[in-house]
């Protein structure tokens, strides 16, 4: 199968991992969420992507003897390596600040997190490092969509998918109001895993669409020059929403659109045939989305160890502070994708799969 990149796609990674940044870097510095309350959308985003790319990925290996697991042993060796380091390095900061003990940390929590078992209900919550807990959802809800997509394609786009995406949907408008869930405890598993399920069964009828639409616009750019008007002019609505909800907005019904209004962005940048799409593959926005696991793994130790150091000292210019601590986070992820995320993982696999 030839190897498909979706440039735009990396580069919508790239801004969603600085919205999440900054929704997570506002209480360190202000005490409160000031600009970027609804910024955790930005993780159901990732969510749909990860479906996205789940599926892609399922369709490339589907004549092995066993594609989930391979789909699966793909994600670890990406994935893992760069959460452990990034554990490790949480852990280092918690044994040498004197503002930080050990003997906070729950025990169990963080043998749970070892094993990105977070958002399971067998180890408490919150953990070390609280931010990566997409991580662990992603990671429980992979194998689960992985199977039942493998059991019987069709069924889990049209009955499955569909079923997962309303029940889970309604049930947390019911108890919440919102999509702001990830550590409230529910039976076997925490509510970021249905999070995580729900929003990438949006990302896996996105892939699902994407495909029949990509074969649409090779024949309707035969008839009529205007396809790629109108794609633009999609791609822009959804982009200006999807943001409008990020910025300064608030809990509301409305998150329960983002994860559609996004997979609608999702397959038109993976088109790649708009204006917004030619826009997100400029280098400083794929550069952004290069790094953005790296951005999203690394954040809550540089935050902690600026907030203790820095902030103290710079009471009266926060915005300056935040942005020059958001400025040495993406410089702090980029040499750890440099010298972690992309070298020594490969050079590690390379070792351990006996190739040269």
């Amino acid at each position: 199968m030839k190897k498909e990149w979706f440039p735009a796609i990396n580069g919508w990674k790239g801004i969603l991992a600085i919205l999440v940044l900054l929704l997570h870097s506002e209480p360190f510095f202000y005490g409160r969420q000031v600009h970027f309350e609804t910024g955790y959308l930005a993780v159901d985003c990732f969510f749909v992507i990860s479906g996205f790319f789940l599926v892609r990925s399922l369709d490339k290996v589907k004549d092995r003897r066993d594609p989930v697991a391979a789909v699966m042993a793909s994600r670890l060796k990406k994935i893992y390596p760069l959460y452990i380091i990034c554990l490790g390095l949480s852990l280092l900061l918690y044994a040498v600040m004197p503002q930080l003990s050990l003997e906070n940390i729950d025990k169990t929590a963080l043998a749970g997190e070892f094993f990105m078992l977070q958002m399971s209900g067998f180890v408490p919550y919150p953990c070390l490092n609280w931010t990566d807990w997409y991580i662990s959802a992603m990671m429980l809800a992979m194998p689960v969509l992985a199977a039942l997509h493998t059991w019987h394609k069709n069924s889990f786009y049209h009955i499955a998918a569909p079923l997962l995406i309303l029940a889970i949907d309604c049930w947390f408008f019911q108890i919440n109001g919102s999509l702001d869930i990830h550590g409230n405890y529910y039976g076997y598993f925490r509510g970021g895993f249905l999070r995580a399920v729900s929003g990438m069964c949006w990302g896996c009828l996105a892939y699902q669409a994407y495909q029949w639409f990509a074969a649409a616009v090779d024949t309707l750019k035969k008839k009529t020059k205007y396809i790629y008007i109108y794609i633009s002019v999609a791609e822009a609505v959804c982009a200006g929403v999807i943001l409008r909800l990020h910025i300064n907005w608030h809990h509301s019904v409305w998150d329960f659109f983002v994860p559609l209004v996004f997979g609608v962005a999702v397959i038109c940048a993976a088109l790649g045939q708009g204006a917004v799409s030619r826009v997100l593959k400029l280098p400083p926005f794929q550069f952004l989305g290069n790094i953005s696991t790296s951005l999203l793994l690394t954040q809550l130790p540089v935050f902690t160890l600026y907030g203790i150091v820095v902030t103290p000292h710079m009471q009266s210019h926060m915005v300056l502070c935040q942005c020059l601590c958001i400025a040495v986070q993406i410089l702090w992820a980029w040499c750890i994708h440099a010298l972690v995320e992309k070298k020594a993982v490969a050079g590690l696999w390379r070792r351990i799969s006996g190739r040269k």
